[in-house]
């Protein structure tokens, strides 16, 4: 979604302190190519100890504390467009992380939201065994994010997607991508995966060096858009027969994955197998090239007649053999 206007942002973050924030904000500005002077006061912050909006009291009842009940105050005075919260479990005290209680936790953020028709960003641990594009891979009960309503994981590279996407030679840099996928999305579709990269950016908030003008000072980790720049061998791609599946299952209702328009294979690409179109390209030609797939006519349920990729009876590249699935 572009954006269509600038808005003030309130961040509540327990983890970091406010030269720690800077830092940050310092390091964002500088990856995406931003002036500071157009983010300066619009990201405010609260110099608070502890964040808890709600805690038990000592009647055993789940209750907002002084700051939970001054949020939405605080949110309306400044003007606030965006509430960001970071890590979720700072906001209680008291609560069972795996008991369904913590849905008042989401319900303290959640009256913020709809009262001042603003979005709230929640960050929330995952577990360790947690699953790429699954909401239940949240740490806690499940009612946390079902009260939510729309749900993102983060999910570090495996070493079979470095070995396609990276290549051999870089394999042992799988720790530096991330990948976010849509785990949830009420009233709308769950959106396409995205990778990142961790990249080191020098915010330049030292002191000038002698004679050429530069400054020293930090580097913060940034999170920044995934660009791989390398083609996929579709021999080689550890995923090749997980995709082909996929591709033999179809869309759904009698309906095949496209070349082109809605549900076209290149979405399914990106969304399931995080590959750019600038790779997914040819690694479709060079599977047709191959005979591992085919684009053929068909009718629908509707007796419309489309075009559709399928998965062909017999692969030319490994012996004329059926794929077994």
């Amino acid at each position: 979604m572009k954006p269509v206007r600038c808005v003030k942002v309130l961040l509540l973050n327990a983890e970091d302190d406010k030269d720690e924030l800077r830092r940050r904000l310092l390091g964002a500005c500088e990856a995406l190519d931003i002036s500071v002077s157009d983010v300066s006061g619009n990201v405010l912050t609260l110099d608070a100890r502890r964040l808890t909006l709600v805690a038990r009291n000592a009647e055993g009842k789940i209750t907002k504390t002084d700051l939970g009940r001054k949020l939405l105050g605080l949110c309306s005075d400044n003007g606030i467009g965006l509430l960001v919260f970071d890590p979720l479990v700072e906001g209680q005290t008291g609560l069972d992380e795996n008991s369904a209680e913590m849905t008042e936790l989401i319900f303290a953020l959640r009256d913020v939201a709809r009262l001042l028709s603003i979005p709230v960003l929640i960050i929330h641990h995952s577990r360790k065994s947690g699953t790429d594009g699954d909401q239940d891979s949240s740490r806690g009960s499940s009612a946390i994010t079902n009260a939510c309503r729309t749900v993102l994981t983060l999910t570090p590279m495996a070493r079979d997607d470095a070995a396609s996407l990276l290549g051999k030679e870089r394999i042992d840099d799988h720790w530096r991508f991330i990948r976010v996928s849509g785990a949830k999305s009420n009233y709308a579709a769950r959106g396409l995966s995205k990778w990142l990269e961790i990249k080191s950016v020098a915010i330049g908030n030292g002191t000038p060096m002698d004679g050429d003008g530069t400054h020293t000072g930090d580097e913060v980790p940034m999170l920044v858009p995934a660009d791989f720049g390398r083609a996929i061998d579709p021999q080689d791609w550890p995923r090749r027969q997980e995709f082909l599946r996929r591709l033999a299952a179809g869309r759904g209702q009698g309906k095949h994955f496209a070349i082109s328009g809605p549900g076209n294979v290149y979405a399914l690409l990106e969304n399931d197998f995080g590959l750019t179109r600038k790779q997914s390209e040819p690694l479709i030609e060079a599977l047709k090239a191959q005979g591992a797939i085919e684009e053929r006519e068909y009718t629908k349920p509707d007796r419309h007649r489309a075009k559709g990729l399928f998965v062909a009876a017999h692969n030319k590249a490994e012996g004329s053999h059926e794929f077994q699935f």
